[in-house]
């Protein structure tokens, strides 16, 4: 029982007060602390579930606000004071009791699931000593998890607070309360066909991290039970799927796990129909598994099944739905990375929770590895147990040896998904009796249960790999070692046991090179090329491989350009992917500053590319089976180095060689076939990419390097009729990239030939609308708007802000209007009429981007600045007569809002028709976003102009933004303004302050308390 405590006059009068008063009693509850008001406020219905609030729809569709119940930092205050002692004890079990009142009455209501109340109860129960309540109360703590909203605040809570003292504690009980919550947090449930954590991962993750000793010192087995309960459930693959031949067709095997039992279901076309069998078949085990489906497939399709060739698909498919979480080592799992994956959390989890546990509960965790690999289908448990065994220097030994001389030695020692750990604990191994030598030596000797070789690979040489593997685990003893030498005599093979997948990691190329890169350096040209040219690649997989050996060529080319540009001729037969590779590090070289002898490469690309191989493509390598690099190659990293070479006349390839760059250029223009590629992304990216987007470029860069060195010649006509020709020629035959390629460089061909551009341009915009729209995706992503080009350009945008559809086209296109609009380019051109069409036809999209521009644009230079600033204004003018009032423009207001009061950092002083903008857009802000800049800009104008006026019209802008919600951020704008409301002398002004006021204390908002009681005092 609680003492009670009686209030006198005034302290009745206050709880009179907040019992009819939700203002006030907000502002009570933000204060009090004293618990002589506790069972007054009870017996009132302030703890009462009924006055719990429910989260609340937002106007955003699936959107909601979650309010805080105003009592609940009084409850958590309340638990702190007897946590210290301060108060009476009996005040834990009231608090106790409010918890489970209103936890069992949300339950049943499930729309009051507030996760801020969850949250708070998880507070109040971190301070409350864990002998006030039992095992069994902690059960609440699933339906506050379970919350359809985020969990993420409670589980921080239970994980860095609650259960670490549950364990540091030696009361009754609070070892299982511990075990209780860890059983709790670590909840999984469906989500996506898989399972994941119910709790925050994040948190969860972290806790096992810095507590598992001191789960592994206090907790029982228990814990590792539950846990690996979770993980097989984290396990369980639905599917499972195998292609098999039958006869002389091909069939579809999917093996689905039901609750009970399996499904199988074949399909496949038998004389062009599509077949379908299905069967149900128990759970007995994989070799019950594989014969029963072995009959049902010799029944069905008399005379097909074969044993030896089909029984091992048969296995897969099973063996495949319980291998999830077993391709990789566990001794490649990096402990100290974080991910959101559920399975990889809890291996995690498990591991280091075996190995602390194992320290001092040798038999448990003895007894729980004999659990793990005698009744589990799962692959993951046999590997988790030989991974315990081979990390704890062998204390589990005689496990080891129990397993390899029991049944199920084929499920540790012919799983490829363990041959990692296995090759661990063997390696370890000091010394063998005669008895577990035999053993090892019959288990080698009989081979692996099933060969998987690939193609053109004998099953001789799979089958003297697969013991030579093991054997190299066991070679610290004679007798292995002379066999894993006469195995290597077949093989050819320095071999060892290694993971179903190793180590993910990225790199360009496949297995190993043949030479590093100091062996490259070291070797004369003559001797590298005629090693390339015989080079092939060994094996696939481990390497060497070509795609490697091309990596490091690359590299080589990268960091010692003069390797190769000094002497390229010995190069003149090797293969594309080698030349491809050269001319890449060479490029690369060039952009980061080293030196290249472009005399020799470019002499070099001249020989090279003139040959008929080369056009032939006789130097696509034969095992270049990756990348199947050919002539095309070449000609696009050819083009790019000389787009390098000539981007920048500070930097660029001497002028002597200009001429030998045209002639290159024009030499591929005249042998490739004139048809462009297929556009597969956004025209931009296509062209950037394609083979003759590169080169139409390349010739651009040449011609306009070219046209620079001859800066004294001031002829309206600055490039060659050869290269105009090329590009005469694109436009005959239609190839794409020339319409992307001039739109895009518009400007430049402007400088080299303005007439020709004109007429090309003109003609385009009269013509078919996918070239119009082509052009126009090139032309409106250049990066400047000239005013002479914008006034040739009319008729395309007019055009453009019917014709284009493309989201990051119009974008552009508005970037380009609002530019000239924002700059003025009315001299001459139709800009502001343009502007103007396209906001009248514009979507939300297309206005948004006409703001951002503004706003881009608000510190920028300030000639013109008044001009421009009016242009703004007007712009924010029309969007209020014809969206908010005639709504002309059809858009979505409550979308562009937060966005167009930005455009008021352009006002000089809040006047009457700012302020009317203002207010209609404070109606459709519906959440903080945009709320920000609206603030900030009210902040700095409060001051300029006449005090009262721009008081009133600040104050009705802030009272209708706060009747939609209340901000509560940016707080030293919302105060300053607050505070310049409060002090200036108008009944209209402090009527409008108050009633801001009084709603903020309506939320629980204190934000200007102090300045309020500051003024009233």
């Amino acid at each position: 029982m609680c003492h009670i405590y009686e209030l006198d006059n005034k302290e009745q009068a206050v709880l009179d007060r907040i019992c009819n008063d939700e203002a006030s009693a907000n502002y009570f509850f933000k204060k009090v602390s004293n618990v002589k008001w506790f069972l007054h406020l009870k017996k009132a219905g302030f703890f009462s579930p009924e006055n719990a609030p429910s989260p609340e729809r937002a106007k955003k569709e699936s959107h909601y606000t979650i309010p805080e119940w105003v009592v609940l930092p009084y409850l958590e205050r309340i638990a702190e004071q007897v946590k210290k002692g301060d108060c009476e004890q009996g005040y834990a079990s009231e608090l106790l009791s409010i918890m489970q009142e209103v936890t069992y009455y949300c339950q049943d209501k499930e729309q009051l699931n507030n996760y801020r109340i969850w949250w708070y109860f998880t507070k109040i129960l971190c301070h409350i000593p864990t002998t006030h309540y039992s095992v069994d109360f902690l059960d609440i703590i699933t339906i506050w998890l379970r919350s359809r909203f985020d969990n993420t605040l409670i589980v921080s809570e239970l994980t860095r607070g609650l259960v670490p003292n549950l364990l540091e504690t030696d009361y009754k009980d609070s070892t299982l309360k511990a075990e209780r919550l860890i059983d709790i947090i670590t909840e999984i449930f469906p989500s996506d066909k898989t399972y994941r954590f119910r709790g925050d991962s994040y948190w969860i993750n972290e806790f096992f991290k810095k507590n598992s000793i001191l789960i592994a010192k206090k907790c029982s087995i228990n814990v590792l039970r539950k846990l690996s309960l979770k993980v097989q459930k984290l396990l369980e693959l639905r599917i499972s799927s195998r292609s098999i031949i039958l006869g002389d067709r091909l069939f579809d095997v999917e093996l689905h796990s039901l609750s009970e039992n399996y499904i199988i279901v074949i399909t496949g076309k038998i004389d062009d129909r599509e077949q379908k069998y299905e069967i149900s078949l128990d759970k007995n085990g994989e070799e019950a598994f594989v014969a029963d489906l072995s009959r049902f497939i010799t029944t069905t399709f008399p005379g097909c099944y074969k044993p030896e060739i089909h029984e091992k698909y048969l296995w897969a498919l099973y063996n495949n739905l319980y291998s999830n979480g077993s391709l990789q080592s566990f001794y490649d799992k990096d402990e100290d990375h974080y991910n959101h994956d559920s399975l990889e959390i809890m291996t995690q989890i498990l591991k280091s929770l075996l190995l602390e546990m194992s320290k001092d509960k040798h038999t448990d965790i003895e007894m729980l590895l004999r659990e793990y690999i005698n009744n589990n289908n799962f692959t993951f448990f046999t590997k988790i147990s030989l991974y315990v065994i081979g990390i704890t220097g062998m204390q589990f030994q005689n496990t080891f040896w129990e397993f390899i001389n029991s049944p199920l030695s084929n499920k540790i020692f012919d799983s490829h998904y363990v041959e990692d750990e296995l090759r661990h604990v063997l390696i370890k191994l000091t010394s063998i009796s005669d008895n577990n030598r035999d053993v090892l030596l019959k288990l080698i000797d009989r081979g692996p249960k099933y060969i998987w070789t690939s193609d053109g690979e004998k099953d001789e040489r799979y089958i003297a790999i697969w013991k030579q593997e093991r054997c190299e685990a066991l070679k610290q003893f004679p007798e292995f070692l002379f066999r894993y030498n006469e195995l290597k005599k077949l093989t050819g093979w320095d071999v060892s046991l290694h993971p179903a997948m190793g180590k993910i990691e990225t790199r360009w190329g496949g297995g190993e090179s043949p030479l590093t890169i100091k062996e490259v350096l070291s070797m004369p040209n003559r001797e590298l090329a005629d090693f390339l040219q015989h080079f092939k690649t060994k094996d696939w997989w481990k390497g060497p491989t070509v795609s490697a050996l091309a990596q490091t060529l690359q590299s080589v080319a990268k960091q010692y350009p003069e390797k190769f540009s000094d002497d390229l001729s010995p190069f003149l037969g090797t293969g594309f992917l080698h030349i491809y590779n050269f001319l890449s590090g060479i490029n690369s070289a060039w952009n980061e500053n080293r030196s290249v002898s472009w005399g020799n490469v470019l002499f070099f690309l001249k020989q090279y590319t003139e040959k008929e191989e080369f056009w032939s493509d006789k130097y696509t390598l034969s095992d270049d089976r990756d990348w199947a690099a050919n002539h095309e190659w070449i000609i696009r990293i050819v083009c790019d180095l000389i787009e390098s070479g000539t981007r920048d006349d500070k930097r660029a390839i001497p002028a002597e060689f200009n001429d030998d760059i045209n002639s290159l250029l024009l030499s591929f223009a005249k042998r490739l076939d004139n048809k462009s590629e297929e556009i597969s992304n956004d025209p931009l990216t296509h062209v950037l990419n394609s083979l003759w987007g590169k080169l139409l470029t390349a010739l651009l860069y040449t011609a306009l390097r070219q046209a620079r060195l001859n800066k004294a010649d001031m002829r309206t006509i600055r490039w060659s009729v050869e290269v105009k020709q090329v590009f005469d020629e694109c436009f005959s035959r239609q190839n794409i990239d020339v319409y992307i390629v001039l739109g895009y460089y518009l400007p430049q061909f402007y400088y080299l030939d303005k007439e020709w551009a004109n007429e090309r341009t003109k003609f385009i915009i009269a013509g078919d609308q996918k070239l119009r729209n082509l052009f126009s995706s090139g032309y409106l992503h250049t990066s400047t708007v000239y005013a002479d080009i914008f006034k040739e350009m009319e008729a395309l945008y007019r055009r453009a802000i019917f014709d284009l559809t493309d989201e990051s086209d119009r974008k552009v296109l508005a970037n380009h209007l609002a530019t000239s609009y924002f700059y003025g380019f009315d001299k001459n051109t139709n800009a502001t009429e343009l502007f103007f069409d396209f906001v009248d036809n514009g979507s939300t999209s297309d206005i948004h981007n006409v703001i951002w521009y503004f706003w881009s644009k608000r510190d920028a230079d300030i000639s013109l600045k008044e001009d421009r600033k009016r242009r703004v204004i007007d712009f924010w003018r029309k969007i209020y007569n014809d969206a908010f009032l005639a709504k002309t423009i059809k858009i979505d207001l409550a979308k562009i809002v937060p966005d167009i009061v930005r455009l008021a950092y352009y006002l000089d002083e809040i006047n009457s028709d700012a302020a009317q903008w203002l207010e209609a857009a404070a109606n459709f802000m519906e959440e903080p976003y945009g709320t920000h800049s609206l603030f900030e800009v009210l902040d700095k104008l409060k001051d300029v102009g006449d005090r009262i006026e721009s008081a009133r019209y600040i104050s009705r802008i802030f009272r209708k933004v706060v009747i939609k919600f209340v901000p509560d951020y940016d707080r030293d704008d919302l105060r300053s303004i607050f505070k310049f409301l409060i002090e200036t002398d108008d009944d209209e002004v402090k009527d409008l302050t108050k009633e801001i006021f009084d709603i903020y204390l309506r939320c629980g908002n204190e934000l200007f308390v102090d300045i309020w009681e500051s003024y009233q005092n």
